[in-house]
């Protein structure tokens, strides 16, 4: 599958799919999609502040908000962000999708695991194909060395 089919399935037949999205919750999987999508955090940077909604409507609760957009005052810290839990945070998720026909997972090249490190772990579940998407570097990220980055498209099947 080249990058313009990859993207195109991506683009159409992921949203008109309902993929559940995993946050910070990995256990205790209730359904059995065929393909799951995974966009998790790359870095250190938590995103709880960001996705705030997302996790209400994961969790059905009704939690305590606070500020203009209401965010809710206990958020949940990704151990996909944390240096320390990334790998096994994400070994146990893989482990925990032997069920899934296919996985595509969307990572970037500064991520705190390196390709290697993932293409490991994703290999525990069946035949992984790696994509790359090359980038320019955001305006705010200019100065560094690099002019680009690369988003990896990791694809594994059973």
């Amino acid at each position: 599958m080249n990058k313009r089919k990859l993207l195109n399935f991506l683009g159409h037949y992921l949203r008109l799919k309902i993929i559940y999205w995993f946050f910070s919750i990995t256990k205790n999987i209730k359904i059995k999609p065929t393909v799951v999508y995974l966009d998790p955090p790359y870095n250190t940077r938590q995103y709880s502040d960001n996705y705030h909604i997302l996790d209400t409507i994961a969790k059905y609760d009704s939690p305590h908000i606070h500020g203009l957009t209401g965010i809710r005052d206990e958020l949940t810290r990704s151990e996909f962000a944390s240096k320390v839990k990334a790998e096994q945070a994400f070994t146990e998720l893989i482990n925990n999708l032997k069920n899934v026909n296919v996985i595509i997972l969307s990572y970037n090249d500064e991520g705190i695991l390196t390709h290697d490190e993932m293409r490991k772990i994703l290999k525990t579940h069946g035949k992984v194909k790696l994509y790359k998407i090359k980038y320019p570097k955001f305006k705010a990220q200019e100065g560094v060395e690099r002019e680009y980055l690369y988003e990896y498209i990791f694809v594994a099947t059973k």
